[in-house]
């Protein structure tokens, strides 16, 4: 680690890659156990490449130093400061995320409203909202969040997956998730999740030499945990 201090601080001296530099200085830092001093390192990256990791990380210290309360209120004042409509996007995500993390769901899912009456519609937080919902048992959120985004986007691939998932795995409307893995499938063809989805349709159908078929295939591109428990 002081090697490459050293390194990245000589990056930094001659004016190239700072941010880089600064980001992986404070990667570092918090290796070292040293919150503060990361802290310091990534506020010093003010746009680009690497902000809002950099933003996400400062947060997930915050929690960690003084709990969610700071990092929530850290992640505010990103927001405010921000001109940019994506980065505001994406930090509520983030935010979210660390909700998520703490298992305050129904807080999650609370900020993400908040998020689309700013931005309504928003595809991103629309999905984050969804699943979120599933944690709580809404799944009549979830339903009604996915179908919002596949009605503007009838081909998005991560709404017809996480909808026809979510209905197979609750055992609700089985045929009809089917559908939804089906045409997922159709547009993602090498995606593991959506081939780990329609092996878990196929078992909830019955169809076990199918759904080991789709399974085997699935846990080969990707040897996820739970692929692998779908398939035992």
């Amino acid at each position: 680690y002081d090697a490459a201090k050293i390194k990245f601080k000589r990056l930094i001296e001659r004016n190239q890659r700072k941010d880089e530099g600064y980001y992986y200085l404070g990667r570092v830092a918090e290796e070292q156990k040293q919150l503060q001093a990361a802290i310091v390192e990534f506020e010093k990256i003010e746009n680009g490449q690497y902000y809002l990791d950099a933003k996400a990380r400062i947060a997930a210290i915050y929690i960690e130093l003084d709990g969610i309360e700071k990092a929530q209120n850290y992640l505010k004042n990103v927001r405010r400061n921000s001109s940019s409509p994506e980065n505001i996007i994406e930090v509520y995500l983030v935010e979210g995320q660390l909700l998520h993390d703490e298992k305050l769901y129904v807080a999650a899912m609370d900020l993400y409203s908040e998020g689309l009456q700013e931005f309504p519609g928003h595809s991103d937080l629309l999905y984050a909202r969804a699943l979120m919902a599933e944690e709580i048992d809404r799944i009549d959120l979830l339903e009604t969040d996915l179908k919002a985004i596949l009605l503007e986007d009838p081909d998005n691939a991560s709404a017809l997956n996480a909808l026809g998932y979510t209905l197979a795995d609750h055992n609700f409307r089985v045929y009809e998730a089917l559908r939804y893995i089906k045409r997922a499938l159709e547009i993602r063809p090498d995606d593991p999740a959506v081939m780990d989805s329609m092996g878990w349709v196929q078992f909830r159908l019955g169809n076990f030499g199918a759904a080991e078929s789709y399974l085997r295939k699935a846990y080969g591109l990707l040897e996820d945990a739970e692929i692998a428990g779908h398939l035992v």
